[in-house]
């Protein structure tokens, strides 16, 4: 089951310097999007440092209203602010974004998104050891009680009413065809850290002249210093005895949470391992060649 003791929650390191001033107003108005359990850290360290070397005010939009911390994500954002960050996201987010017509054609929308049966795994293994639930309709102190593959069920049933809705409803209104939406899952940062960077990087850089060479190997070198935050990784082992638990499960809510991956844009590329974006030979061979057939 749940372990019965909570991590302290410790704050993800990112270092700070001083870097070049952006001379000249953006031409583009950067929304940084993800969801509960997708990446919410992760996409939080790569908007932090593009506002730090572009010098730019950031918006938070949570799952409802905090004053002083944050507007809700279905309220309009505030365009005197240039860079975004939805730390939930949906279709009417989106139309809320692309409502006006002096903004609509100006937006770049970064959007994180994950593996279905992976958001559960990690949200289960979170929501025993905090009370940060964002969207998702359940009881932590409930969910400690039950034992390992029951509260998988449940955690669930919580994520296929609000995480995996808000994916689709956000994918299928903000296209993967649409030139403004750069669309990734969370697994492109594991794989290919930098890599995964520097298309987050270039995608932007099609919306401004501010972005030169020099500010995208700061960005890079930056963003690539940041250090995890224990508290919103799970343990490999945890994972592992997860999606072991899963895959001897004959509960129907998993067919369901596996139909969930292809309107979200993933596909197997080897027995188990799904991904969004396309692979290498090199790196399925790497990561791939002991589960062929």
């Amino acid at each position: 089951g749940c372990p019965s003791t909570p991590l302290l929650p410790v704050r993800r390191s990112v270092p700070t310097y001083a870097w070049p001033h952006c001379r000249g107003e953006m031409s583009a108005h950067i929304i940084f999007a993800s969801h509960h359990k997708t990446g919410t850290a992760v996409l939080n360290d790569v908007a932090q440092t593009v506002a730090q070397i572009l010098e730019l005010d950031i918006e938070k939009k949570l799952s409802r209203s905090r004053p002083g911390h944050g507007s809700s994500f279905h309220e309009a954002p505030d365009w005197s602010r240039s860079l975004h960050l939805y730390q939930t996201f949906d279709s009417d987010a989106w139309r809320a974004i692309v409502s006006s017509r002096e903004t609509q054609s100006r937006v770049r929308l970064v959007h994180l998104v994950r593996d279905p049966v992976e958001t559960v795994i990690s949200g289960y293994w979170y929501h025993c050891r905090t009370g940060d639930t964002g969207t998702v309709p359940i009881d932590s102190e409930a969910l400690v009680q039950l034992d390992t593959e029951d509260g998988l069920e449940v955690e669930a049933a919580a994520v296929l009413e609000s995480t995996i809705p808000e994916m689709q409803a956000a994918a299928g209104a903000a296209k993967d065809s649409d030139r403004r939406v750069l669309r990734l899952g969370l697994e492109a940062f594991t794989d290919d850290w930098e890599g995964t960077l520097a298309r987050v990087w270039d995608f932007l850089a099609d919306s401004s002249e501010m972005y030169t060479e020099d500010l995208r190997d700061q960005f890079l070198d930056l963003a690539s210093m940041a250090t995890p935050d224990p508290e919103h990784v799970t343990a490999r082992h945890s994972k592992e005895v997860a999606r072991q638990i899963i895959a001897e499960s004959g509960a129907a809510v998993w067919d369901k949470v596996r139909a969930a991956r292809a309107s979200i844009g993933y596909r197997e590329l080897c027995p188990g391992v799904w991904r969004r974006e396309a692979k290498t030979d090199q790196w399925l061979d790497k990561h791939c060649e002991s589960l062929w057939p």
